[in-house]
């Protein structure tokens, strides 16, 4: 049998397929032009005569196979739109190309690279506010899980207070879509300076990004002659578009505690950590000290305390990171003197034990959380 290739396709496989090796192709190649968007690739070309269908097919790298990527009928249009993940595709050595096809076979457009478009899929946000009042926008961000809500924190200029702390919550309606600002809002008490952009991880989300935590380790505590840097932890709820503040959430009220300089979510949104500066002793100054919450039937309620491992005698840890499921806390400790060793502590957040250089935690008395303000809708003026 004789065997003739056309544009990738021999009439041997033709007939193995079913179809008839005499059928009439496409009129000719499809000529494809790309253009990108944020976390988005559009393919573009003139609808071939004789296509009855479009196939857009992708090669990872030179040693991949060519995959098929997705097909449309040619009475959808002339137009491939997709989502790219920007962080994980190989843009310098990915492929493309567009086939027009009927029963005859398939007829395909040149390779398409897009090397030159990675900038274009990743795009940026901007604050809408005055720059002249707006500092450090973006100094911490956070993303739900599903991908869907983005908070970014931002310092302005709020009335008298300067450098205070603000969010902006973004929303797009599915993954590829386009994201658009939902809310802005500070929390109840504002304060000059609790915009901190080189301390701790101040913002988390839940999975489905309709609960926030944001955590002000600068605030000062509200009254005549009371300490500063005592820290807050915010909660703000979601319910439809509407954000409101939850909860306002005070450790101990003793100078640099620092409470809220870290705060992470698990992904249901029904264990918050907290990390401060202060033991269970408040007259020792302990970085990482960690508090877990659970909602109850009165609000958010301390349900332990874990502990810095007491391995030295200015033990420190940092870098909070609390699991999806809610059940594992994992943070990294330093022992003071000569090198710094580092160590990874693993606890069940919820039960408190702790494994690898880490002493059992213990429980401290539970302290009134409540917020001394009602709740209500958290918005600022754009």
């Amino acid at each position: 049998m004789r065997r003739t290739t056309l544009f990738g396709f021999t009439s041997a496989a033709l007939c193995a397929l079913g179809t008839p090796s005499f059928a009439a192709l496409p009129e000719s190649a499809p000529v494809v032009t790309v253009g990108a968007d944020i976390e988005q690739l559009q393919f573009d070309w003139e609808q071939v005569p004789r296509s009855n269908t479009y196939e857009l097919w992708f090669k990872a790298n030179d040693q991949a196979p060519w995959i098929k990527y997705t097909q449309m009928s040619s009475r959808e249009g002339s137009r491939f739109r997709i989502t790219v993940s920007a962080h994980l595709l190989d843009w310098r050595v990915a492929k493309y190309r567009v086939a027009a096809c009927n029963p005859g076979g398939c007829l395909s457009s040149d390779e398409i690279g897009v090397a030159d478009l990675a900038q274009d899929a990743i795009g940026y946000l901007k604050p809408v506010s005055n720059a002249a009042t707006n500092h450090w926008y973006g100094y911490a961000v956070a993303l739900s899980a599903d991908g869907l809500t983005l908070a970014v924190l931002t310092g302005e200029q709020v009335g008298l207070a300067h450098d205070t702390a603000v969010v902006n919550v973004y929303r797009r309606p599915v993954r590829g879509g386009q994201w658009k600002r939902e809310a802005r809002f500070a929390p109840s008490t504002l304060q000059s300076g609790t915009a901190q952009p080189y301390f701790g991880k101040p913002l988390a989300l839940s999975g489905d990004g309709n609960l926030l935590a944001l955590g002000l380790g600068f605030e000062d505590a509200v009254g005549p002659n009371l300490p500063d840097d005592t820290g807050a932890v915010y909660l703000f709820r979601r319910q439809g578009t509407t954000w409101h503040q939850e909860q306002r959430l005070l450790g101990n009220v003793v100078s640099d505690n620092h409470f809220g300089v870290d705060v992470d979510l698990d992904d249901a949104g029904t264990v918050l950590a907290v990390a401060r500066d202060r033991d269970v002793d408040t007259s020792r100054y302990v970085n990482g000290t960690v508090d877990v919450y659970r909602p109850g039937s009165s609000g958010w309620q301390k349900e332990r305390t874990l502990s810095v491992p007491t391995t030295s005698t200015y033990p420190a840890c940092a870098g909070n990171s609390l699991s999806g499921d809610g059940q594992t806390l994992v943070r990294t400790c330093f022992v003071a003197g000569g090198a710094i060793a580092r160590i990874v502590v693993l606890g069940d957040a919820r039960r408190g034990s702790s494994r690898r250089r880490a002493q059992p935690s213990s429980v401290a008395p539970a302290l009134s959380t409540s917020s001394t303000e009602p709740a209500g809708p958290a918005t600022l003026a754009t």
